[in-house]
């Protein structure tokens, strides 16, 4: 059965509801490399705690998807997904606007699909979690993948996604075709074979309030060039 929680949740941070139809993000903006060695912070470690427990996600492998338009974002893809994986020791943390149609067609993933609602503090949940899933069909840049990577968060999302450009190198994560099930299957099978990999994404920051001014300032610098940027 899936689980659905609803504790901590607030409708004012409801996610950007239409995407973009610009394209591209703004390259200027690209934050800066951390240390290799970069390791969660002590209040990244108690948010994990809290996080997980709040959710009920106990030690398992956590993907976390982040949208308001759950179809746009591949979520259907990203179940079909799930199945491949069935009986492996993982979960798919949703947060957003799901309802019971949603939770019908993952009720066959036996607990491994959590939906949590809408979120209000979504820079103490990326790192409580162990990768970003976002099977995007369209995004200009999306603002998920910009919160992730600067939370320390390796990323899996689609050649469709403008914010895909920020990937580079396997720890920072892994780009498959948009819609294709079972290469998006591989990616979430080969993320957690190395669960350690969040640590080194290449956007990991001190705290997260630093790591969402980093954010901002992408934001910012992608207002300017009149570029919109949709979860």
């Amino acid at each position: 059965m899936t689980t659905v929680v609803s504790a901590h949740i607030s409708p004012a941070a409801s996610p950007s509801a239409s995407p973009s139809q610009a394209s591209g993000c703004a390259p200027a903006a690209r934050p800066a490399s951390p240390s290799p060695s970069a390791s969660p912070t002590p209040t990244n470690a108690a948010a994990r705690s809290q996080i997980r427990e709040r959710y009920g996600l106990g030690e398992a492998f956590t993907f976390v998807f982040v949208a308001h338009n759950l179809a746009l974002k591949g979520f259907e893809v990203l179940l079909e997904a799930c199945r491949s994986l069935k009986g492996q020791a993982f979960k798919v943390l949703v947060i957003g606007p799901a309802g019971p149609r949603e939770e019908r067609q993952a009720r066959d993933l036996d607990g491994h699909v959590v939906f949590g609602g809408r979120a209000s503090d979504l820079e103490l949940i990326y790192p409580a979690c162990d990768c970003l899933v976002h099977p995007s069909f369209y995004d200009a840049c999306s603002l998920v993948v910009l919160e992730a990577l600067a939370s320390g968060l390796p990323v899996i999302t689609t050649g469709s996604n403008g914010a895909a450009m920020y990937l580079k190198g396997e720890s920072s994560g892994t780009v498959v075709p948009a819609g294709d099930a079972g290469a998006l299957a591989v990616a979430m099978q080969a993320r957690m074979g190395h669960r350690e990999g969040r640590q080194e994404a290449p956007t990991t920051f001190g705290d997260h309030e630093a790591a969402f001014r980093q954010v901002e300032a992408v934001i910012v610098a992608c207002a300017g060039r009149g570029v919109r940027k949709g979860r």
